[in-house]
């Protein structure tokens, strides 16, 4: 088969490589769209490890090992983490800190043609997809799960004014879900141009650095870097929250002063989603109540990985870019 292997410390190379074996109770899947997610853009710019990436997956069952849920030929979304539900980060709701949570994982990644999927995400973190779900479209449930997951922790009132920081697929996502949840009001920082342009065609209110507009009662951080947090912080109201969303820079150092958070500030972070969520987003999608198509703007096959990843990496005009094994 066929698999982009992310080399340190910024070449992707399309090879051969075996197709996974599988153990009883696991299944092989023919991967047939992969979305590319801000982590793999992360760790291509910042991670030191040869691996395959790709997580945001969906496909069809080619292959059982025994008895399980599912039949040959299923259309699924597969997760690539599962927590334990029982440990004490999990007891907390801390599900993403779980030491079980990064041991359960696809193999080899995404951006392969075909990857194996354990015993305990089979179970726990595939889902059946309809018909009329596409695999680009069901791709979109794990991110969009990370997404709910924020907000849920969040808790956003009906009249809360909130801020979104980073005009990219998640800063959209999050005004996409806001908007369905009946939150009123919305604005979205960006500070690129050419993307403030492109994320005017959505429903969004757009504004810049040059907005004068404080008071927020949300501040959400889609944009990994320390201004950014800071932007937030300084257009925070007393008692408001501020979620980080976006990974910074390994070594960075937020200073802040300690007075804002005795006076009531929340400073919040948000990692990842669980099976929780995804099945959330799969019924909100199932039931046509959330239109995730607008935001899949490119779409690739494996041996144009490179391309993508360059758009991606610009982020310009682009939001959800999914790349296909198959083709």
């Amino acid at each position: 088969m066929k698999s982009a292997i992310f080399y340190p410390p910024s070449k992707i190379s399309v090879e051969d490589t075996p197709i996974p074996e599988i153990k009883e109770g696991e299944a092989l899947l023919e991967v047939r769209a992969c979305g590319i997610c801000g982590t793999d853009l992360f760790k291509i710019k910042e991670v030191r490890k040869k691996q395959v990436l790709g997580h945001e997956i969906s496909g069809i069952i080619k292959d059982i090992k025994g008895e399980t849920p599912f039949s040959l030929g299923e259309r699924v979304f597969v997760a690539h983490h599962i927590p334990c539900f029982i440990c004490r980060y999990c007891r907390h709701g801390h599900y993403s800190l779980c030491p079980q949570f990064q041991k359960t994982n696809i193999y080899p990644g995404g951006f392969s043609q075909f990857i194996r999927i354990p015993h305990i995400n089979l179970y726990q973190g595939t889902i059946p997809i309809p018909s009329h779900i596409s695999f680009d479209e069901a791709t979109l449930i794990e991110p969009f799960a990370c997404v709910l997951r924020n907000i849920k922790r969040i808790k956003p009132h009906h009249e809360d004014k909130v801020l979104i920081i980073g005009g990219g697929p998640t800063g959209i996502m999050h005004a996409t879900l806001l908007n369905l949840f009946g939150i009123r009001r919305i604005d979205v920082l960006e500070i690129n141009k050419k993307r403030r342009e492109f994320i005017g065609k959505f429903p969004i209110n757009v504004i810049t650095s040059e907005s004068k507009e404080r008071d927020y009662d949300i501040a959400i951080i889609c944009a990994g870097n320390i201004l950014a947090i800071n932007e937030g912080f300084e257009r925070l109201r007393k008692g408001g929250i501020l979620s980080i969303f976006a990974q910074s820079p390994e070594n960075s150092i937020l200073k802040i002063d300690p007075n804002r958070v005795y006076f009531e500030t929340t400073l919040i972070g948000t990692y990842s989603s669980t099976p929780i969520e995804q099945r959330e987003i799969f019924e909100l999608m199932k039931e046509g109540k959330l239109n995730v198509l607008p935001l899949i703007t490119h779409t690739f096959p494996l041996s144009k990985i490179n391309d993508a990843i360059s758009i991606a990496l610009k982020g310009e005009k682009s939001c959800k870019i999914i790349i296909h094994p198959q083709e």
